[in-house]
């Protein structure tokens, strides 16, 4: 009963730090949203306040995509094909339904400001969040790097520049499809057919070496509890540049 109410109040949130963004957001809207009264959003113990409940949303994002990254790394045995794989799985994370694309949003504003954060009470969560993020980055570098050595994978660069090529531009894209699916400002988003053949002109270019087979389409594959708040036993994932 607690964790449901617990994930109705974060499901709110994401609802309505989208809506009206961060400093706008009301935490009786959120909890009216929720169905609880406000005080039951502290006096029991769920959050200490709106940021706390910004860094939870954020936190659990992060953690369910080192998840599911983990898996696909078990899946997959090529370097080129874990690095894909790692593409799907933020494609899926980001844009896989309305809930996924309205916490997108709140992500994409969020994640740039974490480490401002002073907040005593909230040190530990942020802390999480940053090891998480670093998580990410490790796993991303390390793929980059089989794949040079494998004479996979173009050997010029080092591997945390060719990763924030990729990655970066892979987030503004998603960016530029979430303007276009939200209706904010769709006529200057992308559609779907755009970020797959910007992806793999990207990763021909920049990441594949010469003699490596080219990637023939980014078909984005959502995980079928995304957006739930809920894990699957074991699962663990998310995407973010520094």
């Amino acid at each position: 009963m607690e964790d449901k109410r617990r994930e109705s109040i974060l499901d709110a949130a994401i609802d309505v730090f989208a809506e009206n963004g961060f400093v706008d957001a009301k935490m009786h809207a959120i909890a009216e949203k929720a169905g609880v009264a406000t005080g039951v959003i502290y006096s029991d113990g769920f959050f200490i306040n709106k940021l706390d409940l910004l860094l939870t949303i954020v936190l659990a994002f992060w953690q369910d995509l080192n998840q599911k990254i983990g898996e696909n790394f078990a899946e997959n045995q090529h370097p080129k094909d874990k690095l894909l794989g790692v593409l799907l799985i933020l494609r899926g994370l980001m844009l896989g339904n309305k809930h996924s694309v309205r916490r997108f949003k709140v992500l994409h504003e969020a994640l740039p400001h974490i480490h401002f954060i002073k907040d005593s009470k909230l040190a530990a969560k942020r802390h999480a969040i940053t090891e998480e993020n670093r998580k990410l980055l490790t796993a991303i570098d390390s793929i980059i790097e089989e794949g040079q050595n494998k004479k996979e994978f173009e050997k010029s660069l080092h591997a945390s520049v060719l990763r924030q090529i990729l990655f970066g531009s892979f987030e503004m894209l998603m960016y530029g499809h979430f303007l276009k699916i939200s209706g904010k400002e769709p006529e200057i988003g992308y559609g779907e057919g755009d970020i797959g053949k910007a992806m793999n002109l990207l990763l021909t270019k920049f990441l594949l070496a010469a003699t490596a087979p080219q990637i023939t389409k980014l078909k984005p594959k959502v995980p079928s509890d995304f957006g739930t708040g809920r894990r699957k036993k074991s699962n663990l994932r998310i995407l973010r540049t520094s």
